[in-house]
């Protein structure tokens, strides 16, 4: 991920509208507080932000944040796309995850 993307600011500008935070930046990956929620930038910074939604949310608690998720991009000019689910689970030993995305229940 560039230190120059966009797409970075505006997400921490929505982040704090919403009282939560970027908690992590790995690769193209930020991780939000509370892993509601997370975004996938990608190389091209002209390209949307994904958000995958945390499986295990409630449907109505993915469908809140979305739609929070959808008014504040647009406060920012941010173009996002609801990417569908994601897991995080325990990978090996350590202190190492992995991210699962729209998984099966």
């Amino acid at each position: 991920m560039q230190d120059n993307d966009p797409r970075f600011r505006k997400i921490g500008d929505m982040m704090e509208k919403l009282g939560l935070g970027i908690t992590h930046a790995h690769e193209d990956m930020l991780f939000i507080m509370h892993n509601h929620f997370l975004f996938q930038l990608g190389d091209d910074i002209d390209g949307p932000a994904i958000a995958y939604l945390n499986i295990e949310n409630t449907p109505e608690e993915n469908d809140a944040f979305l739609a929070a998720l959808a008014d504040e991009a647009e406060k920012v000019e941010l173009k996002m796309e609801n990417g569908g689910l994601y897991r995080i689970k325990e990978a090996g030993k350590g202190n190492n995850l992995e991210l699962e995305f729209n998984p099966s229940k």
